[in-house]
């Protein structure tokens, strides 16, 4: 969403006659109020994003630290934000899906659950399939994606199990000596 479409619905939310608005009218400002709210969240897990490297690279405080100070969150939640930045650094269309309010944060919340415990090779397969993901979430409920991502895992999972004991098997070898003195094998 551009930022001339986020002033759009941020204007029709500031005239709004709320207490005369009927049930169309209210669906249309919440409507409104999910597209602004999904690019508020998209620049804000840029900022976030940039606050990481910086703490990198500059030693700066860490970014849960400055949205714990100047966002007036509590610092759980300047973690949680923490977290949606980097599933978007590894997710994009995630970023870009949520700046046009298709899914919330809540969707991006439940990817980075998913991946949160997961090893390189799993969370790489996941993650190759971010297109996908992305579209699945913008026809799911947030709790539902949380639960479609955590099916995947396990799929994931256990096909990466099935490879990884095929790997063990080819690598695994035995010898068989008789020793010639004792003439035990």
């Amino acid at each position: 969403m551009t930022s001339v479409g986020v002033l759009v619905d941020v204007e029709a939310l500031a005239v709004a006659d709320i207490a005369h608005a009927d049930a169309d009218e209210c669906a249309s400002l919440l409507g409104s109020m999910r597209r602004s709210r999904g690019w508020l969240d998209a620049v804000e897990a840029r900022i976030t994003s940039r606050l990481r490297a910086l703490h990198d690279t500059t030693g700066s405080a860490p970014a849960a630290d400055a949205h714990g100070r100047h966002s007036g969150v509590s610092a759980a939640e300047g973690k949680r934000k923490e977290r949606r930045s980097k599933t978007i650094d590894d997710a994009p269309s995630f970023g870009d899906a949520l700046a046009e309010g298709a899914i919330g944060a809540e969707h991006v919340d439940g990817l980075a659950d998913a991946t949160a415990k997961l090893d390189d090779d799993v969370r790489s397969q996941l993650l190759a399939d971010e297109d996908a993901l992305a579209e699945d979430a913008a026809s799911m409920t947030p709790e539902e994606f949380a639960r479609h991502c955590r099916d995947r895992v396990r799929q994931l999972e256990r096909d990466h199990g099935i490879e990884r004991h095929r790997q063990q098997r080819n690598d695994t070898f035995l010898t068989r000596k008789t020793n010639m003195r004792t003439g035990m094998v």
